[in-house]
């Protein structure tokens, strides 16, 4: 071969290199392009102005009135013209949006979701580089970008993508045996305590005695450290009026609660059952308890070969047995269904029909129809349907693997 002859491949893979980067840029571009417009179109309806008025709260010195729904809707007006939903999340929280605060509240939403963006690039890179991923970071983070509750997310101006790095990071760590460092991550998720709470408790009693330990010791440290900037910025009484709000939540008006659409095991009870009839807490209890007891048997006695199902299912687990779970919250699916795909394409010699049936739900799960149906007719309760199916199917896989495992 001449030196002609092999620059000429060389060349090729540069300009196909930059050509692909150059289109993620175009699409990353366009599509966050239309959030803003759109942001500015809808800015009412979206939920990152009540965010950017709880930083202003505390801006202004005011963080032990933090939830006082009055004081909310006062700044509301001021600051963006309409009153809408309340910021509900821990005091330590109103931190992450302090340094928007002090822009204009179009700025802010727009400095926001490039924070996001970042955020949302950090964890594709960290999917690609420390899961191995079979694909591509840019390609990645378009995928990641096209998932419905992720657009939501970024559409609303709310914060889950940066739980979705906590629990990426939080993996990444469990995966390099550092179990003091996951604990501590997985903390840093306690703005959303309704998922990260369950994924601790799944880790915390499946784990081993020494790692459980240091995950843990990691986990209660990060947490005392939040409780005590919580109370430095709402003070002592905020560990009793915090409460209160979140008991009483589903009653305020314009709180958008709506238990029954949401994509959780307590969502498909409510819409199946009659609110609290005793068939419906019987069939809630029964179910959360099946669900947790899969995800924590998952952790044991499993080799590192089916460790992203046994992540997987801790995710998914994690978003059934919550409280609450708004469309957006979905965000975090993202990471099981990455993983998942990722068994199927690297795990040889799996069963046709398991495999099958896993795409199928993947597809589902992930693409967008389902998703448009279920926002368009406020019947996200719909989503539990896969989740709970790729779960299922994760725990036949399991429980495979292990039979395999023990017959070799």
């Amino acid at each position: 071969m001449t030196e002609g002859q092999a620059v000429t491949p060389r060349l090729g893979t540069r300009l196909r290199s930059r050509g692909h980067a150059l289109l993620i840029v175009v699409c990353v571009t366009g599509i966050m392009t239309l959030y803003y417009k759109r942001f500015l179109e809808a800015g009412q309806g979206t939920d990152f102005p009540h965010f950017y008025c709880a930083a202003k709260i505390v801006a202004a010195g005011l963080g032990h009135q933090l939830y006082d729904v009055s004081l909310q809707w006062e700044f509301q007006r001021r600051y963006t013209g309409r009153v809408g939903n309340f910021f509900i999340h821990p005091p330590f929280e109103t931190l992450i949006y302090l340094p928007f605060a002090g822009l204009p509240i179009q700025a802010a939403y727009l400095a926001w979701t490039l924070f996001n963006l970042v955020v949302l690039a950090v964890a594709a890179w960290l999917l690609h580089t420390r899961l191995s991923l079979p694909l591509s970071p840019g390609l990645t983070l378009v995928l990641l970008l096209s998932f419905v509750p992720v657009s939501l997310n970024f559409l609303q101006g709310q914060d889950t993508i940066l739980l979705l790095l906590v629990f990426v990071l939080t993996c990444v760590a469990l995966a390099e045996q550092k179990s003091f460092a996951a604990g501590c991550l997985l903390a840093l998720g306690l703005f959303k305590f309704q998922f990260t709470l369950p994924v601790a408790i799944i880790f915390l009693v499946s784990g081993k005695s020494a790692p459980r330990k240091m995950f843990v010791a990691g986990f209660a440290v990060v947490s005392a450290v939040l409780a005590l900037i919580s109370v430095g910025i709402s003070g002592w009484s905020s560990l009793t009026t915090y409460p209160r709000l979140l008991l009483g939540f589903g009653k305020i008006p314009f709180s958008g609660f709506h238990a029954e659409a949401m994509a959780t095991i307590r969502g498909a009870c409510l819409a199946l059952l009659p609110a609290g009839s005793v068939p419906g807490r019987v069939a809630f209890v029964g179910a959360a308890l099946l669900v947790l007891a899969g995800a924590i048997d998952g952790w044991r006695r499993f080799d590192t070969t089916v460790v992203d199902l046994a992540v997987s299912n801790s995710v998914l687990a994690a978003v059934l047995l919550s409280y609450q779970a708004s469309p957006h919250d979905l965000t975090l699916v993202a990471l099981p269904v990455f993983l998942t795909f990722t068994y199927l394409w690297r795990t040889p010699g799996l069963r046709s029909l398991w495999r099958r049936l896993s795409l199928f739900v993947l597809a589902v799960l992930f693409l967008p129809p389902l998703h448009v149906y279920a926002v368009r007719e406020h019947l996200y309760v719909l989503l539990a349907l896969p989740m709970g199916a790729t779960f299922v199917l994760n725990c036949w896989e399991l429980a495979r693997a292990r039979r395999e495992k023990s017959a070799g």
